[in-house]
């Protein structure tokens, strides 16, 4: 009986901690996604271009824009006061920064693409959360939530090319209103003119021909 609550009490212990190392991994910031010096943060974007066809656009440009969330948090060279813009063509990755920081503390941003909607991509439309957190010693460590609230490793943009259809690459096979389904056939002339030409024509012909038996009973 003793062995038997020994055990439990082990089972009982091992989860607690077991829990409690779960508990602490899933709090403590990640460095993913960031190459990062003493005080400076380079983010690594990935994109890629998704498409069963082989003659999909390869160089496509796509927009992109990193807003902080923090008051007073920097951003890379070249920004605004309010948001970093930048591109990004083709499949491939590019680093973004470097973001100087000189305080401790968490800082938030979000990134996402802005590009405008397209007739040929399913753009992702994803917005990341990223979170640097900066230590006394100006050490970086940075964790990147996706919207659903899950930790992403990296942060990658999937964009979906869509081939044209039929009617899209053929638009004079569409019908057009008021348009009829089959040619007209020209008009060459008035029919009454027509009408008018074929009577004469026909009298004509009488005439010659009672002439002609009229000579013919003379002889």
């Amino acid at each position: 009986m003793r062995k038997t609550n020994h055990l439990k009490q082990i089972q009982r212990a091992f989860a607690v901690g077991l829990s409690l190392i779960c508990l602490v991994l899933n709090v403590l910031p990640m460095p993913v996604a960031a190459n990062t010096e003493s005080g400076q943060l380079m983010l690594t974007i990935n994109q890629v271009l998704v498409s069963d066809e082989s003659t999909s656009p390869s160089n496509e440009t796509f927009t992109y824009q990193l807003i902080p969330q923090t008051d007073a948090a920097p951003l890379p060279s070249g920004s605004d006061s309010e948001s970093f813009i930048f591109t990004i063509a083709g499949t491939g990755e590019v680093q973004i920064g470097s973001i100087q920081f000189n305080t401790p503390g968490i800082y938030i941003y979000e990134l996402s693409s802005i590009t405008d909607e397209s007739p040929n991509f399913t753009i992702d439309r994803q917005v990341y959360t990223i979170e640097v957190h900066v230590t006394e010693d100006l050490t970086i460590l940075v964790v990147i939530h996706t919207q659903e609230g899950a930790k992403a490793p990296e942060i990658t943009f999937e964009h979906i090319y869509k081939t044209p259809s039929d009617e899209q690459t053929a638009p004079d096979k569409i019908p057009q209103p008021g348009r009829p389904d089959r040619p007209e056939i020209p008009k060459t002339g008035d029919s009454s003119t027509l009408a008018l030409i074929a009577g004469s024509s026909t009298l004509l012909l009488f005439i010659l021909l009672f002439g002609w038996k009229l000579r013919r009973n003379n002889v």
